[in-house]
């Protein structure tokens, strides 16, 4: 019955793991003869582009999506007719979502429309990739960053359709670090890898190995899928009271949250205005997503084969049948290369074993303390804002947002692994001496010159495997501040 609002909802979570394209031109350093640094981005719709004429593929329009939420209220809550609601919903899916959906064999239906890529190093592209441009993402901050410790000619910056297979991209990648090689006259590259980046060189080790690779650090990155997409390709969806007060808090707080805002949501919770709109959500969901399923959403997200690579390996085979279940001959070709990613995404840890038995530096870092979108089950569970922290951390026992571990589980625990809030346990972690967890920070969280790129930035180029032990000044567990310095955490 959720097939599709499923689907929807599946396009908030990846609007939310969206980091926008940067860009650099600036100083370098002629001292350093270190490899060059490739940084793999994380998912970005804005950037998918009519590849013949340079203009958006989607187009955002604040007013028409008001003009729909009108339409469906006063279906809803005047007319009294749900019926009413689908057709604008569907409308508004198309206008925005249409240029960039997919065909049943899993390529665009408009093949004009791609990604923009950058074959050269970012100083080889100034007209494009400007400082402005580049000051707009987390990625962006961290380039700049680089930029100044090893020089513009030394840092790459890989883009890629985020629709396509992991095999597809990986192989889109392969060519690329064979680019850097041939410029740098360097055998190895190393990695930074954000977001659904992570992911993305996660393939590439899978279908290329590890020759080319010195270090790989995985930055707040979905190489463990998101719980989201897994939940909402399985038509897990739901509106809770607790979830959606404490998300509305969060983006308050980030604004400077007065004692009058608080009130307001404290009444409103009070009053049943919360549990209200939950409940209108929710019934959205249970009675209507069906139709909008069949109305196309799946055409739109349910055929991008990267969104299914961000999907955990323990939902994949029942969303596959979620969502192709009754139409499996009319996508028989995109259901045989799910085959292929399901085999993929069931290889992350084996593939990331690999690596580091091949001598490649592999690390993690890990924000938490954020809420998650409040649409789905697990939506309680700690995160960076957008990806789940046990997920980037590949495993650590977390306690949910706003809440702690048990006294008696800790008490059975060794402490050297138990952070000082008493809200993670890192032993768990697959690679505890090599993640790091950063509290009160935002997904893929950098500024420019700020403490942390510095710290990414040494993870990144360090000459031997760093550890949790390694640098003094970065412990397991810190806090980062408004301006993303670093402090330990105590």
């Amino acid at each position: 019955m959720k097939k599709t609002l499923a689907l929807i909802l599946s396009l908030v979570m990846a609007f939310a793991i969206c980091t926008p394209a940067f860009a650099v031109t600036g100083t370098t350093e002629p001292d350093y003869d270190g490899y060059p640094v490739v940084i793999v981005r994380g998912i970005d719709f804005g950037s998918l582009v009519n590849l013949e004429t340079g203009e958006k593929a989607m187009q955002i329009n604040v007013g028409d999506i008001l003009d729909t939420v009108i339409q469906v209220v006063l279906s809803k809550f005047i007319e009294k007719k749900d019926d009413f609601i689908i057709p604008p919903v569907m409308d508004l899916v198309w206008d925005i979502m249409g240029p960039i959906a997919s065909n049943p064999d899993g390529s665009s239906m408009d093949p004009k429309v791609g990604m923009k890529q950058y074959y050269g190093s970012i100083d080889e592209f100034p007209e494009e990739l400007t400082d402005e441009y580049f000051e707009l993402s987390g990625e962006g901050n961290l380039a700049l960053s680089l930029r100044d410790r090893i020089g513009a000619e030394n840092v790459y910056y890989f883009t890629y359709d985020w629709r396509k297979s992991p095999e597809k991209i990986a192989a889109e990648l392969d060519v690329f670090i064979e680019m850097v090689q041939d410029k740098t006259d360097k055998d190895k590259v190393h990695i930074a890898a954000l977001s659904m980046g992570g992911m993305v060189i996660t393939s590439y080790m899978y279908y290329y190995g590890n020759d080319a690779l010195d270090s790989v650090a995985y930055l707040s990155a979905a190489h463990n899928g998101t719980y989201v997409c897994g939940d909402c390709l399985n038509g897990r969806i739901v509106f809770t009271p607790d979830t959606l007060e404490q998300a509305l808090l969060n983006l308050i707080d980030d604004g400077g949250l007065n004692f009058f805002t608080w009130f307001v949501l404290k009444i409103a919770r009070v009053f049943g205005v919360t549990d209200m709109l939950c409940d209108f959500a929710n019934d959205f969901v249970q009675n209507s997503a069906s139709q909008v399923y069949n109305g196309g959403l799946r055409d739109v997200l349910g055929t991008a084969l990267g969104m299914w690579a961000l999907c955990p390996d323990d939902d994949f085979a029942s969303g596959r049948e979620y969502i192709f279940g009754g139409v499996e001959e009319e996508y028989a070709s995109l259901l045989r290369q799910l085959d292929d990613v399901e085999n993929f995404v069931k290889s992350t840890e084996s593939t990331i074993d690999a690596a580091y038995a091949d001598g490649v530096k592999v690390v993690f870092t890990s924000n938490y303390n954020q809420p998650l979108i409040p649409i789905y089950p697990r939506a309680v569970l700690n995160s960076d804002s957008t990806v789940e922290s046990d997920l980037t951390s590949n495993f650590a026992t977390i306690a949910n947002f706003g809440e702690t571990l048990d006294a008696d589980y800790i008490a059975t625990r060794n402490p050297e692994f138990i952070s000082a809030d008493n809200v993670i346990d890192a032993s768990t972690c697959l690679y505890p001496d090599y993640t790091w967890f950063i509290k009160d920070a935002d997904h893929v969280a950098f500024k420019y010159g700020s403490e942390f790129a510095d710290f990414a930035i040494d993870l990144i180029l360090s000459e031997d495997q760093p550890t949790v032990k390694t640098f003094e000044e970065y412990p397991r567990f810190m806090i980062a501040d408004p301006l993303y310095n670093l402090a330990p955490l105590v």
